[in-house]
């Protein structure tokens, strides 16, 4: 988790100075793709891969989490709200997850959950390289 809050507060600050204006489209959608594939498959990864896919993902949405130009107080509340969405959400997400050792069914549905992350990601990777 510090790993994933971390970064994309990293990310959010490189928006609010203007160092990188936009993420390649490609990105999120293949950060989903293969976090959703470790999940459907259930295979173990090492703690290493694992931290670096929660970094990668933080940084990828920190960066497409930018703000249109205006007051300088409004563009860092905007990006402190986005900051503090993405922690609630991963921490959400993992106690969720940590359900699934005490009911079956639990495993199934997070299953059934990232196949449909799997087919949305592959449409996503498709339109954003038809181009």
């Amino acid at each position: 988790m510090l790993v994933f809050v971390s970064g994309s507060a990293l990310a959010l600050l490189l928006t609010f100075t203007g160092w990188v204006s936009n993420v390649y489209p490609a990105i999120l959608p293949g950060l989903a793709l293969a976090a959703a594939v470790i999940v459907v498959l259930e295979k173990p990864i090492p703690p290493a891969g694992c931290y670096a896919l929660l970094a990668a993902s933080a940084v990828a949405l920190g960066l497409d989490s930018g703000v249109e130009s205006s007051s300088t107080g409004s563009v860092l509340k905007t990006l402190a709200g986005t900051w503090i969405s993405l922690a609630v959400l991963l921490a959400d997400i993992a106690i969720y997850v940590s359900y699934c050792t005490k009911k079956q069914w639990l495993k199934v549905g997070i299953r059934v959950i990232g196949s449909w992350i799997i087919a949305v990601s592959l449409l996503m990777l498709a339109f954003s390289l038809r181009r």
